[in-house]
């Protein structure tokens, strides 16, 4: 339990995030721009029989989408809290093939979706199209790729279509408002507002996205 309680309470180190959900029921209940509750664990930290206690015990605190991030040993948007339990998950022997088989025995389990969080590099070393259908296969409503390139948003996310996945587009503050507005609108799910950088998460320091962020109103409108 312990375990268990450690991944609940981890959370993502630098990102805040704009709800714009749609694609669960519970998340629907968010719509008008309501906070939502998105957790994220590692997967594999500090074993996959962990990370599925933890999926369903998110899942009976109401989580709205649980966020499950695919440990890469070269996560180079994340700060140390992240890149320290991707290291153990790797140690763990936490690979993408053991995590999907998870996965598809714990998913039908959930009544709350679950959103792949994955850098580009494994997932084009797999193929796109294999990874889109796997990630389908095991339950997997949604993917996060943090270092997807501008060029490969199209395609990619014509793949997430054809596998009935959301694809989360991400955006900052300073990115131009004629891409920005592009990114907007092919966002799936909701929109991934990387409003800090490298802010590390700890027990008492919340970063809160509040409705008199500036950034957040040009997201609204």
């Amino acid at each position: 339990m312990q375990h268990v309680r450690a991944c609940v309470d981890m959370c993502r180190d630098r990102w805040i995030r704009v709800w714009m959900l749609r694609f669960h029921r519970r998340a629907l209940a968010h719509a008008r721009m309501q906070t939502a509750f998105i957790p994220y664990i590692t997967a594999g930290d500090p074993d996959l029989a962990t990370t599925a206690a933890a999926l369903r015990l998110l899942d009976a605190l109401g989580a709205d989408v649980v966020e499950l991030g695919m440990p890469f040993s070269d996560a180079s948007t994340d700060g140390a809290v992240i890149k320290a339990s991707a290291a153990r998950a790797l140690a763990a022997g936490a690979t993408a093939d053991a995590i999907m088989a998870m996965l598809k025995e714990v998913t039908p389990q959930l009544s709350c979706p679950v959103v792949i969080f994955s850098y580009f590099s494994p997932i084009a070393q797999r193929g796109t199209a294999s990874f889109a259908a796997a990630v389908k296969e095991a339950g997997v409503k949604g993917l996060i790729v943090p270092d997807l390139p501008y060029a490969e948003i199209s395609a990619f996310r014509d793949e997430a279509i054809n596998n009935d996945l959301e694809l989360v587009l991400l955006t900052t503050p300073s990115t131009p408002a004629e891409r920005m507005k592009e990114i907007t609108e092919a966002s799936g799910g909701f929109i991934y507002l990387v409003h800090f950088c490298r802010c590390t998460y700890t027990n008492h320091n919340f970063l809160l996205l509040t409705g008199h962020d500036n950034s957040a109103k040009r997201y609204r409108a």
